[in-house]
């Protein structure tokens, strides 16, 4: 089993070089076959039962890299368009069954910000709802499983889902996962999460307007 996690990896972090090569149909192909492989080795992945939690493999690190082509432009609302790459220490990576929930949720987030930036690029309607749809379960195996949780991949996720919505016209579907970004944030200040300094500027200038909406209305109280 170890053997196909490895490739699964493999697979993940090859797709995460097409997509700075802007090669996204290449990166699109090598983030299915990694989720596809995912899938073999836990047929359960999609699954909404509860599973026992498990500690944080020490020997699996999830890095976020950025895409060279996808700047930001002055003015546009901030997307995190970074995608994660695996390392796995076969001298002292834990158990499969710890290790399988990492490798599967970063590649389901791959393959959703690949489907997001090909969305972009294209205008195109239909990469964005896949880009949901993605983002939606990344998100769901990202919040049963302890081994797989990291605050950034948290929220990136919710952030581009509230900018997917915005850009798509639904703008209550948009401050819903906004409110849910806050929260979020404030639980990661008050635990001392470590988010790059960039992705925190993009977020707040996101959820600016519904800080300066809550402090109006708690002066008004």
């Amino acid at each position: 089993m170890m053997i196909s996690i490895f490739e699964a990896t493999d697979l993940n972090n090859c797709g995460v070089y097409h997509l700075q090569s802007n090669e996204f149909r290449a990166a699109l192909s090598s983030f299915r076959s990694a989720v596809r492989l995912a899938k073999e080795i836990l047929p359960s992945i999609q699954a909404s039962q509860s599973s026992q939690s498990v500690n944080p493999s020490e020997g699996t690190q999830m890095n976020f890299v950025d895409i060279a082509c996808a700047e930001r432009m002055l003015g546009e609302p901030f997307v995190c368009k970074s995608a994660i790459t695996i390392s796995i220490d076969p001298t002292t990576a834990d158990s499969s069954d710890q290790i399988i929930p990492i490798v599967s949720t970063a590649a389901i987030y791959n393959l959703a910000i690949a489907n997001h930036l090909c969305g972009l690029q294209y205008r195109s309607s239909s990469h964005l709802e896949q880009a949901l749809k993605h983002y939606g379960l990344s998100y769901r195996i990202l919040q049963r499983e302890s081994s797989s949780y990291n605050p950034t991949h948290a929220l990136c996720t919710l952030n581009n889902v509230a900018m997917i919505h915005r850009q798509m016209g639904n703008v209550d579907d948009s401050d819903s996962y906004l409110r849910q970004l806050l929260a979020t944030m404030r639980i990661v200040d008050l635990t001392g999460g470590k988010i790059h300094r960039q992705y925190w500027a993009g977020f707040c200038s996101n959820v600016m307007w519904l800080v300066s909406e809550l402090t109006a209305s708690a002066a008004a109280a």
